[in-house]
């Protein structure tokens, strides 16, 4: 299977706020903010991309940090693939 493109892409943000007012300017199209397991995240479409922001990982108190912990910008990708077997 070939990678065709990318379909969803999920950043970890510091200030959720921030983030939405940049891709606003950016002319992006901000949809479904809301309360989300413990936190916010709000779902940014910039043309065929869907970027979805998020304040905490669902997994983070299953992943031990440092006591000088530092926010690596967690982001997970989603991507689409052409299924056709060759």
């Amino acid at each position: 299977m070939a990678v065709t493109g990318m379909a969803n892409l999920a950043v970890k943000v510091a200030d959720l706020d921030a983030a939405v007012e940049y891709y606003e300017r950016a002319g992006a199209d901000v949809r479904d903010r809301m309360i989300w397991n413990g936190s916010e995240r709000a779902d940014v479409y910039l043309g065929p991309l869907m970027i979805t922001l998020f304040t905490r990982a669902i997994y983070e108190d299953d992943v031990p940090l440092p006591d000088e912990h530092v926010d690596l910008g967690a982001y997970a990708e989603v991507g689409q693939v052409d299924s056709r077997l060759d």
